[in-house]
């Protein structure tokens, strides 16, 4: 499998959500493809209890998270999670914003390294 080919998982989960139940749904619903630089995509928070989640394959080091042009303060990361992409487990590190994300749209940009 192609590195740069490996996604990136994004969710909004409430602190209390199982890993397992997480990664589950995170490799379902929200795949983006991993580009060494950045990113990025739109996504919808419904509520007002939920951290943004992300995993991030652990061959790239996450520098900063943006939403519109600002920082958001990101905790973690907790590392070696296996996840099943195309078939193969890759490792990933799971990240979680510090403080819970406002409600609506979020247009979440990483920036990634080597």
């Amino acid at each position: 499998m192609a590195e740069n080919s490996l996604p990136c998982y994004f969710g909004f989960y409430g602190k209390d959500t199982p890993l397992n139940e997480m990664i589950n749904i995170l490799t379902k619903k929200y795949a983006i493809e991993t580009k060494l630089e950045y990113t990025s995509g739109v996504f919808i928070n419904d509520s007002d209890e939920k951290y943004l989640v992300l995993a991030i394959p652990d061959i790239y080091n996450l520098n900063i998270v943006t939403s519109t042009g600002f920082q958001v303060p990101i905790d973690g990361p907790i590392p070696d999670t296996s996840i099943i992409v195309n078939g193969n487990p890759v490792r990933y590190n799971i990240y979680y914003s510090s403080s819970r994300i406002n409600p609506g749209p979020m247009n979440i940009v990483c920036n990634l390294s080597r």
